[in-house]
């Protein structure tokens, strides 16, 4: 009965790739867990950062953070309070130039850890170095 009628689900999903990889083989070969991202991703890291994107305001980006850098204001109306970078990855490349701001820094703190997967909302800022600003941010 158990097999004509099994309790949970039988495919393989994505994720559950991905981790398994990870776990046995030290990396995942198949797939990533960026991949199983949602259909609201609209850009990539390669674009971003080859210029291919000169400004996007509801941009959605699926990425593994593989590093995080805490930046403490020394000017300006917001002294002693942190911001964030980030460098990030899809499958497409890398992105070191991913910025939350102060109140945005804050509120995603937990989720900022290296290894980690994201869904970051935000936008393209169209300047001379391209960098994605966080406006908010999902774990995948």
């Amino acid at each position: 009965q158990a097999l004509e009628n099994p309790p949970y689900c039988l495919e393989d999903d994505i994720g559950w790739i991905a981790e398994t990889e990870q776990k046995l083989m030290g990396c995942a070969l198949i797939c990533s867990k960026v991949d199983m991202s949602s259909d609201d991703v609209n850009i990539t890291c390669a674009e971003i950062a080859k210029g291919e994107v000169t400004s996007m305001k509801d941009a959605c980006l699926a990425v593994r953070i593989n590093e995080v850098k805490e930046y403490t204001l020394k000017r300006g109306q917001n002294i002693g309070r942190v911001m964030g970078f980030l460098s990030g990855e899809d499958s497409t490349g890398e992105l070191d130039s991913i910025t939350l701001f102060c109140d945005e820094f804050e509120k995603f703190k937990k989720l900022l850890f290296v290894g980690n997967t994201l869904l970051l909302y935000g936008e393209v800022q169209e300047k001379k170095d391209k960098s994605f600003v966080v406006k908010n941010a999902k774990q995948i």
